[in-house]
């Protein structure tokens, strides 16, 4: 059986950056869209929804697509290209949140017409079995090994499994399309600078800040925690007691949070649990 995913696309517009050498340059804080994927998606289907969601027409456009993640080695910038790349999408981290970079080029009226001369439908059938054999053959190498994406920030992470069915119908695709605020409305969750100022989605000037603010939280609450995972990027953080039974046979405590360096430049929560469930230090 098929293993569900779960991530939220964030759409950006070329108009919103440029890549130099290798890295991404935003224009804006905000992206055009969103998308919540919650099904294993191929790569036509992804061409598809996207078209979908910002009004665009996929027989008069191409689009070259364009993620931008954080990994182990920093910030990373891949082509998307093709049902393995997209492969890789569905197997990030539960809830994880990626950014999605899309350029346009017109389909002329030319390519359009080329495409459909001199092709009878017999024609078509025996193509289509020989593009496919092809593309078999052809598929180009994924950009990226598993040990480059993935994040060793807890240690009940279950990698997935090889022999696990790779399902690209339609029929599974489920999209959830995520209402963006106009650009004039939209503002960032700042943190308060309080201690019960931290919520998923607060963004922090700096990751220094973001681990001050820490601080004060579990003084506050007489906690104590330690470092899970620490990069320029990246800072996950878990209780100190979180594989550790208390003497009346509670669970170990499952307190954790972690902030990322997200586009728009801000170190943002991307994951937090309300409360320790331990006993009071």
């Amino acid at each position: 059986m098929a293993r569900n995913v779960s991530y939220m696309l964030n759409l950006y517009h070329t108009s919103k950056y440029v890549i130099e050498n290798g890295s991404i340059n935003t224009f804006s804080n905000m992206p055009d869209d969103g998308l919540f994927v919650e099904e294993r998606l191929s790569y036509e289907g992804l061409i598809s929804k996207i078209c979908m969601i910002l009004g665009w027409d996929p027989a008069h456009m191409k689009l070259h697509l364009s993620l931008i993640f954080d990994s182990p080695s920093g910030r990373r910038v891949v082509k998307i290209k093709n049902d393995s790349h997209v492969e890789f999408m569905n197997r990030v981290d539960p809830m994880s949140c990626l950014d999605l970079y899309i350029d346009l080029e017109d389909i002329t009226q030319e390519e359009r017409e080329a495409s459909l001369e001199n092709v009878s439908f017999g024609d078509f059938r025996r193509g289509e079995r020989a593009s496919t054999s092809r593309n078999r053959d052809e598929e180009e190498t994924p950009l990226f090994a598993q040990n480059d994406y993935r994040e060793e920030l807890d240690s009940d992470y279950i990698a997935p499994s090889e022999s696990e069915e790779d399902v690209m119908s339609p029929e599974r695709v489920i999209l959830k399309k995520v209402m963006m605020k106009d650009k004039d409305e939209f503002a960032f969750k700042m943190w308060d600078e309080t201690p019960e100022g931290m919520d998923i989605g607060v963004c922090f000037k700096s990751q220094s800040e973001a681990k001050h603010a820490v601080k004060l939280w579990n003084i506050h609450h007489k906690r104590e925690y330690r470092v899970a995972a620490s990069s320029p990027r990246t800072w996950a953080v878990r209780c100190r007691t979180f594989n550790v039974e208390s003497e009346d046979g509670e669970p170990p405590c499952e307190w954790k949070m972690r902030v990322s360096l997200k586009a728009h430049g801000l170190h943002e929560i991307v994951r937090w649990h309300d409360a320790h469930n331990c006993m009071t230090l």
